[in-house]
């Protein structure tokens, strides 16, 4: 009689812990507790590289999207029979342990040194392949890349890799040397090749784009370098800019160009097919 109500009292024990337990999320009808839910924004903080992102209500609400999302990516799977092969659970395995430089008898060690649960970082890496698949499936056939985006990232590569060796004589508004007198300046350049006696001389080393003052670089557009351009005028006085030289990079291979492009794109209409997803899927965020 005594073990019959130890065996009550622990049943009943469990079953209060599990009413406690509140729902936090409920998708297709499979639901997902609080504690659930904190477990997997804490794992997901690890993984995605911070854990103070546990305390940021923001993340917790992207948490919460994407376990729903993984309940919706796993009935979709089941309704339009697709899934892992084992080949490929195992191949998605692997590549996480050779991202960390292990082998694959070493995944306890992988998810020990993230500070995660193994089962869990294995469920993590699944889903996430599964994703893929779906993905290569109902949104990679829905991208192209036209020959006009091509030469317009090829030409912002260019633009964004070339590297330019400028000269700058600077001379202040405080030395009152008009626009006629530096004009003088840059004539007496082009004869003798000497730096001005006046004013700042800055020599700038090899610097991309992104890395120079914008009003420089629209001194020296469609100028061949060797060329000294200018007056120009800015908050800090007026110059004179030697363009010294220009070295263009080289061109990459144009997968290399194509990818970033697929990848923006397959972003994209990732997302586009997610609120598809949920807008024809039942989800209830407690």
């Amino acid at each position: 009689m005594k073990k019959l109500l130890m065996m009550f009292l622990s049943i009943f024990s469990c079953f209060s812990i599990a009413l406690s337990d509140k729902i936090a999320i409920v998708a297709n009808g499979d639901i997902i507790t609080e504690t659930e839910l904190k477990d997997a924004v804490d794992n997901y903080a690890i993984v995605f590289g911070d854990s103070a992102y546990t305390a940021d209500p923001a993340f917790q609400k992207h948490v919460s999207r994407l376990m729903a999302l993984n309940v919706l990516l796993k009935d979709f799977a089941r309704r339009n029979n697709i899934e892992l092969t084992a080949e490929e659970e195992l191949s998605s395995i692997k590549h996480m342990v050779a991202q960390k430089n292990k082998s694959l008898d070493e995944w306890p060690e992988v998810a020990a040194e993230l500070g995660v649960d193994a089962d869990w970082l294995k469920s993590y890496v699944l889903v996430t392949a599964l994703q893929q698949k779906i993905a290569s499936i109902v949104v990679m056939p829905n991208i192209s890349v036209s020959e006009d985006e091509i030469a317009h990232a090829k030409s912002q590569y260019m633009l964004d890799n070339t590297i330019y060796k400028l000269k700058s004589w600077t001379v202040g508004f405080d030395e009152a040397v008009d626009e006629q007198s530096v004009l003088a300046l840059k004539h007496q350049w082009a004869e003798t090749g000497k730096d001005p006696e006046v004013g700042q001389v800055h020599d700038i080393p090899w610097r991309k784009a992104g890395e120079l003052p914008e009003i420089f670089l629209k001194a020296i557009e469609d100028v061949a370098p060797g060329n000294l351009v200018g007056p120009i005028q800015s908050e800090y006085g007026i110059h004179l800019i030697w363009f010294e030289g220009q070295t263009d990079p080289e061109m990459p291979a144009e997968q290399s160009i194509q990818g970033p492009i697929v990848h923006q794109k397959y972003q994209i209409e990732l997302e586009k097919w997610f609120e598809q997803l949920e807008a024809h899927s039942v989800v209830i965020y407690k």
